[in-house]
């Protein structure tokens, strides 16, 4: 891969910089519990009733807010609209950690009860075209016009199962590749995007810029990998 096809780093957006104090929460998603009469006498209904415990509390605009808060808070509503499905696709070079990453990642969420799976390209990559072959750098040449047909149809065929998969049983989809052109998530959105589903898409970009964890990475890589395993170490990381 061309080192410069990869994009930025990933900016995921995060938390509201303005301190909590300076939202007035109010008065109806601050609304006291309703009261339920029973034969005991009257108690609170469940917590899961308050517009809190629902995620549909509305703060009231801030005072003097200016027009770039408004905008960011209508981009963060924007942005975190409740799915009923979730897309992680991974983005980075080569041993940056992306299978890593995913496996942790699908672990953590299958322990916290949602219905998660990794799709690993590689892996029908292998299945569509002979290790020996595939494995190669020059299979990943940019200006090689055959290979980057097999991988486009790779990826495709990776999607649709992918796809398939959220629309019958799952919950979360983990896409582990490289991802790193613009084309590619082109048309990793426009895939989901047609698919019909109710999907969160998140690009989640792994970087590694310290030498001695990379090449360690590598040398994982290499020892573990169907890719290399016709290779010797040497050659392997040479190739790599």
């Amino acid at each position: 891969m061309n080192p410069h096809d990869a994009t930025s780093s990933a900016r995921p957006l995060g938390p509201d910089q303005h301190s909590a104090s300076e939202l007035a929460i109010s008065s109806t998603s601050r609304m006291q519990l309703p009261v339920r009469n029973t034969s005991e006498g009257a108690i609170p209904a469940s917590p899961q009733t308050d517009a809190y415990y629902e995620g549909k509390a509305v703060a009231r605009p801030r005072s003097g807010a200016g027009k770039a808060f408004q905008k960011e808070m209508s981009t963060r509503h924007h942005l975190t609209k409740k799915r009923s499905s979730m897309v992680f696709v991974m983005v980075g070079l080569p041993a940056r950690g992306k299978s890593f990453i995913s496996r942790r990642l699908e672990a953590f969420l299958s322990w916290k009860g949602h219905s998660t799976k990794v799709f690993n390209v590689g892996k029908y990559r292998r299945e569509a075209v002979e290790v020996e072959q595939s494995g190669k750098s020059d299979f990943f040449d940019p200006n090689n016009a055959e290979a980057k047909k097999a991988r486009d149809a790779v990826a495709t065929v990776a999607l649709k199962d992918m796809l398939r998969w959220l629309r019958t049983e799952g919950e979360i989809a983990i896409f582990d590749a490289t991802n790193s052109t613009n084309e590619r998530r082109r048309l990793i959105l426009k895939t989901c995007r047609d698919s019909g589903l109710d999907l969160g898409i998140v690009f989640l970009e792994t970087l590694c810029t310290n030498q001695d964890v990379l090449e360690e990475n590598m040398r994982c890589k290499v020892a573990g990998s169907p890719d290399f395993a016709h290779l010797t170490e040497e050659e392997a990381l040479a190739d790599l």
